[in-house]
């Protein structure tokens, strides 16, 4: 099962086994763990750009929404390239879809897609076979935001949040979110029909919570308490992660692009 600790305290790289009855899936988990804006001046961020996208980088005045835009795409592509055995960044291409979602362009065409999140210390993106959808959502827990976050819980979300009610209406928003995302829908459907099923308790010991959806009962998902964020993954309700390992190939894909840019 994924732990938390399995994360560094600044960035991890995790490829996660996915097993169903049919046979097995993997999918990678990238993360990040920086101020948006530290990371808008992040020469290593930059190395993963197109040139395409290092324009779009540009047009963000403000160094929070450029270095958001940085670290989720760094996350995105790092996220995909083992599974795509690609070692240049750059040649990873993120496209927006009609309604924002991330599209995966590639020389190969190999079928895989990818999840992207970031907040305002961090980003993170799960990169998975098409065939098996999933989406990721991840917050830091933050006070000023448990009131707008808790006016969107159902009376049965809000009775089990009230035990925690910061970590677990932040578990409970990021979850619908990371549905919405698997269903590209967004927060345009009914908050309510994107509810979660509240499970009986997070697993404190393990950092992490496991449960299914109200309406949407063919996912579920998990949830990560980790020092820095809350970070919940959306997948099919009959997937179980059965293995992690964890990948150390993430720098050099970084500095190996940054020689690239500069060659």
């Amino acid at each position: 099962m994924l732990l938390p600790e399995q994360l560094s305290s600044t960035r991890g790289l995790l490829s996660l086994e996915l097993e169903r009855e049919e046979g097995r899936e993997r999918a990678v988990l990238a993360c990040l763990f920086q101020p948006g804006t530290d990371a808008a001046d992040d020469a290593r961020l930059r190395a993963a750009l197109s040139p395409e996208e290092a324009a779009v980088a540009a047009r963000y005045q403000l160094p929070r929404r450029r270095g958001s835009y940085l670290m989720g795409r760094y996350c995105a592509k790092a996220a995909l390239a083992p599974l795509l055995g690609e070692n240049d960044l750059r040649r990873i291409g993120i496209h927006a879809g009609v309604f924002g979602q991330p599209l995966v362009r590639h020389r190969s065409g190999a079928p895989f897609g990818v999840s992207l999140t970031h907040w305002d210390t961090g980003a993170a993106a799960i990169a998975f076979p098409d065939g098996h959808p999933m989406g990721i959502d991840g917050e830091s827990p933050n006070p000023d935001r448990l009131h707008t976050m808790s006016l969107s819980l159902s009376p049965e979300e809000a009775r089990w949040a009230a035990r925690s009610p910061l970590l677990r209406t932040t578990a409970a928003w990021t979850a619908r979110e990371a549905l919405s995302k698997v269903l590209r829908c967004g927060l345009m459907a009914p908050l309510e029909f994107l509810a979660i099923a509240p499970p009986a308790e997070a697993d404190g010991n393990r950092g992490i919570l496991e449960g299914n959806y109200a309406h949407f009962t063919q996912y579920r998902f998990v949830t990560l308490f980790h020092q820095q964020a809350v970070l919940s993954l959306c997948l099919p309700r009959r997937s179980r992660i059965t293995g992690v390992e964890a990948i150390a190939a993430v720098e050099a894909q970084v500095e190996s692009s940054a020689r690239l840019e500069s060659a």
